[in-house]
Parts: C-alpha cells; structure tokens; sequence
C-alpha cells in the first residue's frame, strides 16, 4: 500500500468511526462498498489490496455529495514540488550570495565559503550529539523541521479550516490520525528536503564562482585587523585541507598568502578550486548522503 491509498484508507476509517448516527455513511452503503471492493480485486487479493480499493470507492462515492471528505484528503498528500522548489531556492541564492567585490576580487578570509563550511561543521555536530543523547527516541524536531512536516503533510491552517459542517468531527478525526500516522514519513521528508537544500546552496555557491569566473577575472586578497599572515595560513590551510587533499595540492604557504595581503592580490583560480574541492567535501557530499539516509529511514 503506498502513501495515497494509506491516507484514504485513514479518511474511510475516520468516517466509519467518526459517523456513529449512519448519517454520512449508512449500514448499507458500508456492506456495498465492502462488496464491491471484493468483486473488483478478485477473493486471492491480500487484506492490503482489498482496503486500499474500499477506500478508494468509499472516498469517490461519498465525495460526490461530501466534497469536503475528497478536498481533505488532496490537501493532506504529498507535494512533491516542496522539495523540488526548496532545492531551487538554496541553489539560487547560492548562486547570490556573492563573496567578489566591485573591484572582482574574492576575499579568502570572508564569507560565504568559510562561513558555509563553519555552519555545517556546526550541524554535523548537532545532529551527532542529538543522536547520542536521543538514541532509541527519535528526539524531538526543531522549528525548521516541524514547520515542514507541517507543509510536507498538509497540517497547515487552510488544512483545518477544512473541518466545517456535517463533517466536522470526521475531518477533524481525518487529520489527527494521518497527522500521527505520517509523522515519522513527513519527518524524514523534513530532514531530507533541508539537506538537499543545503546541498544545493553549497552548490549554487561554487557555480556561481565558476560560471563568473568564465567572464571575468577574479583576484584573489585578504585583509584583517587582528590577523597576520601566518594566522591566516593556518586557518586556510585547516579550513581547505579537505579540498587540497582531493585535489593533491598543497594551500599556499604563509609568504604566497603575505603577498597577496591587500591591495596586493593574485588570480583567484587556484583559491576558487580549493573552495569548490572543500565545499564538495564537507558539504556537498555529506549533505547528499544524509538525504539519502533519511530516505531510506
């Protein structure tokens, strides 16, 4: 049974509880639709089978003069252009989020690129002491997740503003049950969708570096007030030691980076591929595959 025909059999279940009186869905429409279910997958159809087409002709019969049953059950499911416009999102802004100066030059001290590696250290290492402290429980979700499982699963206000009428208490019951029933599902799509967003960010940067660069020439400088050349040194050299042992280079050294100390500078390719190797590496990749780990929770 896949996730449309769960969330139906859950809005059948909930008429049939909800509606004590019969006065949605009778005795003898119940009986039919159990009939009806039984001819159409033949008597060696599983239980599964069997439920997934009842609730199927359950929702079309009693849609056609309960719309709001129908209308509840589409603003519940899935919308798989969430994830989709996420990713868009993260990789446009991104592609904005412009390190180069007017003058086109891109300062390896500034963000977004060291700032991009620093956040998502820091959530690698949230997500590690959440999973130590929380084993066995889930743990409990962040605003950020909540509000897209929230979105992911149809738990928005115009979802309950749905529950109006004769139906009130079967919507209501509706929503409550596939809130619970599909939470560890919206969940996981919550936790996904961000890491493919931030994926996609991560990428949307480098791209934009790249494809400009095509037109431009950038420069590469640095400039501190607290920091000399050897401070800068070592903090480059930790923060893109990732990029330089995939690429097999080596990070400049602290009389290359003393050069290029502004107003001074040099051709930014060298930097820029060092950027993109470590943002693939810490960033990317890890992203990509706890995305795929929540989906395959």
């Amino acid at each position: 049974m896949d996730e449309s025909q769960a969330l139906e059999v859950v809005a059948v279940r909930a008429v049939e509880v909800a509606d004590t009186a019969r006065g949605l869905w009778s005795d003898d429409e119940r009986a039919w639709a159990s009939r009806a279910a039984a001819e159409v997958v033949g008597a060696d159809a599983s239980a599964t089978t069997f439920l997934a087409r009842r609730a199927a002709l359950v929702v079309e019969r009693l849609g056609a003069r309960q719309p709001l049953l129908p209308r509840t059950v589409r603003a519940l499911r899935w919308r798989p252009w969430i994830g989709t416009s996420l990713a868009g999102i993260g990789f446009v802004l991104g592609v904005f989020l412009d390190q180069v100066d007017r003058a086109q030059r891109i300062n390896i001290l500034a963000p977004p690129v060291l700032g991009l590696l620093a956040w998502n250290l820091a959530v690698y290492a949230f997500i590690a002491v959440g999973y130590v402290l929380h084993y066995g429980d889930g743990g409990a979700p962040g605003p950020m997740r909540r509000m897209l499982t929230a979105v992911a699963g149809g738990r928005s206000p115009s979802s309950r503003r749905l529950a109006r009428g004769a139906m009130q208490q079967t919507l209501v019951a509706l929503v409550t049950d596939w809130g619970v029933r599909s939470a560890p599902l919206q969940s996981a799509r919550a936790v996904r969708m961000l890491h493919v967003a931030a994926a996609a960010l991560a990428a949307g940067v480098i791209a934009g570096l790249y494809v400009r660069g095509l037109a431009f020439e950038y420069r590469a400088t640095w400039q501190s007030t607290f920091l000399d050349a050897p401070a800068v040194h070592f903090i480059l050299a930790a923060a893109y030691a990732p990029g330089a042992l995939l690429l097999r280079v080596t990070v400049p050294d602290a009389a290359a980076i003393a050069a290029i100390r502004a107003p001074a500078s040099t051709n930014a390719a060298q930097w820029i591929h060092l950027m993109a190797a470590t943002v693939a590496a810490i960033v990317t990749l890890p992203r990509l595959l706890l995305a795929l780990g929540a989906r395959l929770v």
